[in-house]
Parts: structure tokens; C-alpha cells; sequence
């Protein structure tokens, strides 16, 4: 536990660490099984191990720079759980309620199944101790005005392991045998229309409906990624088939779906989303542009994108929210959902997109 918060901290913040030990001390206080001193000793340790592998590096930071741990705390931290900057997307604080509802995904209804089953009154310590991370984690994170959906990932955990426990009562054989059909007409379907994306002769109205969607797309095949999408579906429908479907959780059988359909995916379809979703393309036009070594200002440039254009291009934005208006900088790198014009010290030099995307658009201009 020490070493795993020592890492939360390191990679997001105090957030890791902080939802760690603050459930521990309601483990504590809550969980009768859990009052004694073994377990407190326990946390102790933990707490030092992950003090002793934090503080080094934050005494490094601020013997560089007080500033820079300053901007950390403050900022990059509390700034952004209380909403006082202007880092990261604002959601409501029922974001991660109705995100949830798709985003755990068989696991939530495997939960509700559990308690609605079992004797909520007495809970085995795992479930107990899952349960108050998920809430801990779940109230800190809709209390935060920073919201996105990767970052109730760390909710995923304790639900998984409740909807675990849900696995043995979960055997329902119409809806199983149902899955089993669904499965092998997936195969045959999801298979069939990556081969026709994929092929340089593919089906003409398939490639304008493909056109359509992710402008210039050039079909290519991968004889490797082919392999992979009939060898992987193959082998779990094997498994399926020979599965008696009612004796078998029917979770099961959900998961071999979605095994099957992301494995087709993410082999035929792959090229595909690569192509419309990379940056490499639209940064690099940027980057023939702006000359090397120029100051270059942002507006409304999300930080997944700020890190990915100085990852491809070298290029390190000052942020016109942070209040970083330098007027030795000749360059104006704007991101929106729409193109907007400026007529009075910018002149639109470039503007462009990554291929079909309607929601994200980028211009470049250059002061007068």
C-alpha cells in the first residue's frame, strides 16, 4: 500500500495517496475486524514507506524551485479539486453518476445483483472494504470541478471485485444461449466488414461511407493484424461452444463478447483509428509553419494536445488562460469546436483538423 500510494502521488497528485488513507481510516473506524493493532500498524508502515519514497522528490523540487512547488500544490493539486484555475475540463458534479451507468459496464449490475441477493447486513471484509473505497472515491471525485471520464478508472476496482463475488448467482441460460448465438454472428459480421475496409479493392459504396466519416482514408491490409482477428475470436468461441450455458455464469458469456469484439477491433479496425485519431499529421503541418525556436501563445489548447504538439513538433505553448500574453510572440495557436476569425492583430495563417473530426478544430495566426 505504501509503495502504490508512493506511485499515485508521483504520477496524478496527493489524489492517489489521499483516497488510499482516507479509506484505511474508515476501515478503521467502520469495520469492527479491522480495529486492531496489526492493521494500524499495518498503515503506519505504509504511511512511512510512502513518505520516505515521496519526500525526496519533493525536497528536490523545492530546492530547484519553490515557484514550481508552489505551481504543484496549489495548482496542479488543490487548484484543480477546488476549481480555482484554469486547468483541465469543468464538468458538473454529477459527471461521474450518469458516467458510470455506461462506463462500469457489466460490472455495476453485477454489484446492484449482489446486494439485492445477499444479506446486506452482513458483508465479508473484502466487499465491506471495496465498498468504502468506491464511495470514498466516488464522492471526492464528484466534489471535484476537474472531471473526466479516464479519471474514474480507480472506481472500476472496488466494483469489479464486488461484481465479482456476484459471478455464481449470475447463471441465467436464456440470456447466455442468447449471447452465444450473438457471438458467432459478431464474428462473422465484424470480420467481414474489416476485411472489406481493409482491402485496396474494397466495396466502392463501403469506402464512400468510410470517406465520409474519416476524410482520405487509404485502405491497407496487414497480413499479421488478419492473422490475429480470426486466430483470437476463433479461439474463444471454441471456449464458448464448449461451455454449458446452463450452468455457466452468464457474465461469462459477456465476457467472451466483448473479448470477441474488441479483439476484431482493435486488429481490422486499428489502421483505421489510427489514421483518424493521431496527431502526428495535423501537428506536423504546424510545425512546417511556425519557424524553429518561435514564440508561439494558445488559447483553449486541451493538455493531452498541448503535450502532443511539443511531442511532436518541439514546441512549448504559453497559455493565454494563465494569463501569458507575451508580446514578443508572433504566433497564435488556437483550439475550438468551430473556426472563429480574428481581423484585428492576427492574420489566419493555417487552419486544419485531425481527418473527421467535427469537434476539434485548430488555426494558427500570426500578429500583424
Amino acid at each position: 500500500m505504501g509503495i502504490g500510494a508512493a506511485l499515485g502521488m508521483m504520477s496524478k497528485g496527493l489524489l492517489g495517496p489521499g483516497l488510499l488513507y482516507l479509506s484505511a481510516a474508515l476501515c478503521l473506524f467502520i469495520l469492527g475486524s479491522y480495529r486492531k493493532k496489526s492493521f494500524i500498524n499495518s498503515i503506519l508502515i505504509a504511511l512511512a514507506v510512502t513518505m520516505l519514497l515521496s519526500f525526496p522528490w519533493i525536497l528536490a523540487l523545492w530546492h530547484r524551485s519553490p515557484e514550481l512547488l508552489h505551481l504543484w500544490f496549489w495548482d496542479n493539486n488543490l487548484g484543480r479539486f477546488l476549481g480555482t484555475n484554469n486547468l483541465g475540463p469543468k464538468k458538473g458534479h454529477l459527471f461521474y453518476l450518469y458516467t458510470l451507468s455506461w462506463y462500469a459496464f457489466p460490472a455495476l449490475p453485477m454489484c446492484l445483483l449482489y446486494f439485492l441477493t445477499k444479506n446486506r447486513k452482513v458483508l465479508r471484509d473484502g466487499i465491506s472494504v471495496s465498498l468504502i473505497f468506491f464511495m470514498v472515491t466516488f464522492f471526492t471525485l464528484s466534489l471535484s470541478s476537474d472531471a473526466r471520464e479516464l479519471y474514474a478508472l480507480p472506481l472500476l476496482l472496488p466494483l469489479s471485485v464486488i461484481a465479482a463475488a456476484a459471478v455464481p448467482i449470475s447463471v441465467i441460460p436464456s440470456f447466455s444461449s442468447f449471447l452465444k448465438g450473438l457471438s458467432f454472428s459478431l464474428i462473422l459480421f465484424l470480420i467481414f466488414i474489416g476485411l472489406l475496409v481493409n482491402l485496396p479493392f474494397a466495396f466502392s459504396p463501403l469506402r464512400e461511407f468510410v470517406n465520409y466519416f474519416v476524410p482520405g482514408y487509404d485502405s491497407d491490409i496487414n497480413p499479421l493484424l488478419v492473422i490475429i482477428s480470426l486466430a483470437a475470436p476463433l479461439a474463444v468461441l471454441i471456449v464458448i461452444m464448449k461451455t454449458d450455458s446452463s450452468k455457466t455464469p452468464t457474465v461469462f458469456y459477456f465476457s467472451c463478447l466483448m473479448t470477441i469484439i474488441w479483439s476484431i477491433i482493435m486488429t481490422l479496425g486499428l489502421p483505421l483509428i489510427d489514421y483518424s485519431k493521431r496527431y502526428s499529421d495535423v501537428f506536423s503541418q504546424i510545425n512546417m509553419i511556425v519557424p524553429k525556436g518561435e514564440c508561439v501563445i494558445s488559447q483553449g489548447l486541451g493538455e493531452p494536445q498541448r503535450a502532443m504538439l511539443h511531442y511532436y513538433t518541439g514546441i512549448k505553448t504559453s497559455r493565454v488562460e494563465n494569463g501569458s500574453l507575451n508580446e514578443s510572440c508572433h504566433y497564435l495557436l488556437r483550439q475550438g469546436k468551430t473556426t472563429t476569425e480574428k481581423k484585428s492583430f492576427h492574420d489566419l495563417i493555417w487552419s486544419g483538423s485531425r481527418p473527421g473530426e467535427e469537434d476539434e478544430f485548430y488555426e494558427v495566426f500570426k500578429t500583424h
